[in-house]
């Protein structure tokens, strides 16, 4: 897969691709950044940041460096790797090629995270008034704490991709474009502690019966696909690839292995926090209530099995 995808002019858009789908042409217009919000100052003077960079650790992640931090437009990574599959990039000498993929990725899976979090927000935003509307106020207050992570998750992203743009910029570097597989290449995260114990390896398995063929009989394949699909529609590097190859060594699967933690712990969590909801649900026998809490059941639940399944395929590898 080495499809040069178009060289981009302007900086606020990942793509230009006229057989983009309707979805993939929403995703651009919605994920372009705004006069106001170039560079991160907004968020900055907000002060933001301090919160953004907190919910960046708890997945591992680093934010892209500050505005005013030293050398920051010059001097923000190590290493010397060229971008493969992606568009030619023209830069200065000095500029470290390493640090240029690094936001080049960062600016592209930003685009992907902010989408999935609107797409949460647009299926649970209903939730809260229609429980207003039964009289159940706490439920409805409930429902509210668990949307803010999404909302907060949406100009967390946007302020990422702000800031590697701008430093992007500064390195004089034009074009958005990173390949499908370089974009989602695993990355080495700062797990939890939690997250690296015995215990917990035990619990992340894989077990003894987990296997490509059980997942596959489970249906996780279609819903795999689903994301797959998402990350096409977020993409900076063109509608035609498929972003197949992610994984290229021994060390990718050691980041991808970390990463699948992280996820399903996520999605764990997301099934606990809804089980309330369906208590509440159940208790005033309300069909289409009980019917909305198990879709959102589903979709974590999907969520969990894929992760163990990447860790299945990882096992089998080795």
């Amino acid at each position: 897969m080495q499809d040069e995808p178009k060289a981009r002019t302007d900086q606020q858009r990942g793509v230009s691709d006229q057989n983009r789908a309707g979805f993939g042409r929403f995703v651009d217009g919605w994920t372009t950044l705004r006069a106001w919000e170039r560079d991160g100052a907004f968020y900055e003077r907000m002060g933001l940041r301090p919160l953004f960079a907190l919910v960046a650790a708890l997945f591992g992640e680093r934010l892209p460096l500050r505005i005013g931090d030293a050398g920051a437009e010059a001097a923000d990574a190590i290493g010397t790797a060229q971008p493969t599959g992606s568009a030619q990039i023209q830069r200065p000498t000095h500029a470290p090629d390493h640090a240029a993929e690094d936001l080049l990725r960062i600016y592209a899976r930003s685009r992907y995270h902010e989408i999935v979090n609107l797409i949460a927000l647009a299926v649970y935003a209903p939730l809260p008034i229609w429980l207003i509307a039964l009289g159940l106020h706490i439920p409805a207050l409930y429902v509210t704490v668990l949307l803010t992570p999404h909302a907060l998750c949406i100009p967390l992203e946007r302020y990422k991709r702000a800031r590697a743009d701008a430093l992007l910029s500064a390195r004089g570097i034009t074009s958005r474009s990173l390949s499908l597989t370089d974009t989602w290449r695993p990355q080495l995260i700062s797990l939890p502690p939690i997250l690296r114990t015995r215990g917990a390896g035990r619990w992340f398995g894989p077990w003894p019966l987990e296997s490509d063929r059980l997942y596959r009989r489970l249906g996780v394949r279609p819903f795999r696909a689903f994301v797959r699909a998402l990350f096409g529609a977020s993409a900076t590097g063109g509608a035609s690839e498929t972003g197949r190859g992610f994984v290229r060594g021994r060390g990718d699967l050691a980041a991808f292995e970390a990463q699948t933690r992280v996820s399903e712990v996520t999605h764990v969590v997301g099934l606990l926090l809804h089980l309330p909801l369906l208590a509440v649900f159940v208790r005033i026998r309300s069909i289409p209530g009980i019917l909305y809490v198990l879709f959102m059941l589903w979709v974590n639940l999907q969520c969990v099995l894929l992760q163990r399944w990447h860790r299945a395929r990882i096992e089998a590898r080795r």
